[in-house]
């Protein structure tokens, strides 16, 4: 999953959001360093990659891109999965997409202080290029393949992917509507196990 699906994952716990959103650049037991919430919101974005990867649905998707991008298929389906989130966003959520992506950055840009430096920097550059809200059209994702393609130091073809997005884009929605309730069950019983309803 992408930064707004793990954002909406996360639900109205401020602190599970901080933790899922830092998630990727926190390793190994350095989730101790965190509040037990933030902590758990560390836990939980680990739990949601690792159902997200291994879950038949998004492996179709990734096997689909594979012949043309290789290792870089699923974090091509995380961003296309957060291009058809917006796409879908109101079977999701009550709170209209701008109002929510707002209220997070306030949220994220209020607890700065919590991120490591790594985190910091990308919570900049998301705000600075709004990259929540690029996502939902074909010319944001473009931009944010772009980027990826730039910042990844193996040769890779990811700057022309979003032909992929419109090759294929009724096959992932598709697969997307039939993944992301799923995830969000996981998620709720995840919360529900570890001591938030």
């Amino acid at each position: 999953m992408n930064y707004l699906a793990h954002l909406l994952l996360s639900g109205n716990d401020n602190e599970l959001l901080i933790g899922n959103f830092i998630g990727d650049a926190v390793k190994g037991n350095a989730f101790l360093n965190y509040s037990p919430r933030i902590a758990m919101g560390i836990k939980m974005h680990r739990a949601i990659d690792s159902f997200t990867d291994n879950h038949k649905i998004v492996l179709q998707g990734k096997a689909r891109l594979y012949p043309r991008h290789h290792k870089f298929s699923g974090i091509l389906v995380d961003l296309f999965y957060d291009y058809f989130l917006c796409k879908n966003w109101l079977k999701f959520s009550e709170e209209p997409l701008e109002t929510f992506i707002n209220d997070k950055y306030q949220i994220l840009e209020k607890n700065i202080k919590f991120m490591p430096p790594l985190s910091q920097m990308i919570f900049h550059k998301m705000v600075e290029d709004d990259w929540l809200t690029s996502y939902q059209n074909v010319s944001g994702i473009s931009k944010a393949l772009n980027g990826l393609s730039k910042r990844t130091k193996f040769e890779n073809n990811m700057r022309n992917a979003s032909s992929d997005l419109l090759l294929h884009e009724n096959l992932y929605n598709t697969e997307f509507n039939c993944f992301f309730p799923q995830i969000i069950d996981f998620c709720n019983s995840y919360k529900m196990n570890h001591g938030q309803t």
